[in-house]
């Protein structure tokens, strides 16, 4: 009994796991880096509560799922001098980080 109960158990636990992992299907057209980099600077220039770039940075663009990924390192870089920017799938900021 206590084989079956832990088996049913298991099972269920693995179930729920894969479906946490499940992403829904990409709609919108795909963001090129350009695109992605233009829409953080004019979301800069429109609201306050975004924080400005740093004087010397690089950035790197990648696709997390449905998301985008903008993270701009500050110049030289050191742990935590970074920005991490996170975009739907339509170009709509729906996090921003400081220093991870």
């Amino acid at each position: 009994m206590k084989l079956i109960t832990t088996s049913l158990l298991l099972s269920t636990i693995l179930f729920y796991n894969f479906l946490s992992y499940a992403e829904t299907t990409c709609i919108a057209p795909e963001l090129s880096d350009k695109q992605i980099e233009e829409i953080i600077s004019k979301e800069r220039q429109a609201r306050t509560d975004l924080p400005n770039h740093f004087k010397e940075y690089k950035i790197t663009v990648h696709r997390q799922g449905c998301h985008y990924k903008y993270i701009e390192f500050g110049l030289p870089e050191k742990p935590g001098y970074n920005l991490i920017f996170t975009l739907n799938q339509y170009g709509v900021i729906v996090d921003v980080l400081r220093g991870r």
